[in-house]
């Protein structure tokens, strides 16, 4: 997305879904440190969320 949006004319709102978009194109750019820790933080949320869904399961085992 990042790297071919912008040549295929996508929407802001399309572009805005790459996670390169947020945090910059390294080593072109800085990196953006609150991006990356935002990014982070909603990585371990999700992770956290996954991993209780999954201990939650109710499979019968044979």
């Amino acid at each position: 997305m990042a790297l071919f949006g912008q040549m295929m004319r996508l929407d802001e709102a399309v572009l805005d879904t790459s996670v390169f978009v947020h945090i910059g194109q390294y080593p072109a750019q800085d990196l953006s440190a609150e991006a990356v820790l935002t990014l982070t933080a909603a990585t371990a949320v999700l992770l956290a969320l996954g991993v209780v869904g999954f201990r939650r399961r109710n499979l019968i085992t044979a």
